[in-house]
C-alpha cells in the first residue's frame, strides 16, 4: 500500500530540523512584534501575567489554556536552562500572518528550554497541531529541545485538505 504524506507533514519535518538546529547552535532569540509571553519552570507562576522575564508563566497548562488568545504578532517564549515534563501543547487554531507570525521559542542565556514529554504514558509530542476544527498560518517555532514523547516532535497535520490553506507561512 503506498502512502501519501500532506505538505504539512514535510513542512511541520522543515519545522522541527529547524527548531533542532537552532537549539544546537544557539541562534538568536526570535522576536514578537505584539505580545511576548515568557514562561520559566524554575522561576515562574501561573498567576503571573506571563508578559515580563521578571513575571513568566510556569506550566505548559498555563500556556495551553492560553493559546486561544495569541494573535498575528504574539510570541510564547521558554526559558533557556528550565525543563517541563509530561505534557506538550495541543493548538486547535493558530493564525498569525506574514509579517506578524505566532512565535514559540526561548529567552535567556544557556541550554535550549527542553520540553521532555516524559516517555512511556506521557505526551505524544511537543507541539501536536492536530487540524480540526481550526486552521494554522504563519507560526515560528525555534530554539527548543524536544525529547522522550510518544510519537512526534513537532507535527501538522492537514487532513488531506485540497488547498493546503491551514498550513501557510509555517517556519
Amino acid at each position: 500500500m503506498v502512502r501519501r504524506f500532506g505538505i504539512c507533514k514535510i513542512i511541520g519535518l522543515a519545522v522541527v530540523l529547524s527548531a533542532v538546529l537552532a537549539a544546537k547552535t544557539g541562534l538568536a532569540q526570535p522576536l514578537c512584534s505584539r505580545t511576548c509571553y515568557y514562561v520559566s519552570s524554575s522561576s515562574g507562576n501561573d498567576s503571573n501575567s506571563g508578559t515580563s522575564t521578571s513575571s513568566p508563566w510556569q506550566t505548559i497548562g498555563k500556556v495551553q489554556m492560553n493559546l486561544a488568545n495569541l494573535h498575528p504578532g504574539d510570541g510564547v517564549f521558554f526559558k533557556r536552562g528550565d525543563t517541563w515534563t509530561g505534557s506538550g501543547l495541543t493548538p486547535t487554531s493558530l493564525n498569525g500572518s506574514a509579517s506578524a507570525p505566532i512565535t514559540f521559542g526561548a529567552y535567556g542565556t544557556g541550554t535550549a528550554p527542553i520540553i521532555d514529554g516524559g516517555g512511556t504514558g506521557g505526551a505524544n509530542a511537543c507541539f501536536l497541531a492536530n487540524g480540526g476544527p481550526g486552521y494554522f498560518s504563519y507560526i515560528t517555532i525555534d530554539g527548543w529541545e524536544c525529547r522522550n514523547t510518544l510519537l512526534y516532535g513537532i507535527y501538522f497535520h492537514d487532513y488531506g485538505t485540497q488547498d493546503r490553506r491551514e498550513c501557510r507561512g509555517l517556519w
